[in-house]
């Protein structure tokens, strides 16, 4: 079976919806928030690019090892 990702703009249908199904968990199911929210989330509040730029990069980690290397 191919991997199904599910992005999230914090939707409580949403959040719902995927606890109730137990198979929806890695390695089938990933689920996200979804980036564009969070960044303009954290833009509005962060104006440095340093710090623009780690939230881009964490954001887009695909793994807890990947977000956790980005984050040192």
């Amino acid at each position: 079976m191919n991997p199904i990702g599910l992005g999230n703009d914090r939707h409580v249908g949403i959040l719902k919806a995927v606890e109730e199904v137990p198979a929806f968990c890695e390695p089938i199911g990933f689920y996200r928030y979804c980036l564009r929210y969070v960044a303009s989330n954290f833009n509005s509040q962060f104006k440095n690019v340093q710090l623009k730029d780690l939230r881009y990069r964490a954001g887009q980690a695909l793994t807890v090892r990947i977000f956790e290397t980005v984050m040192r």
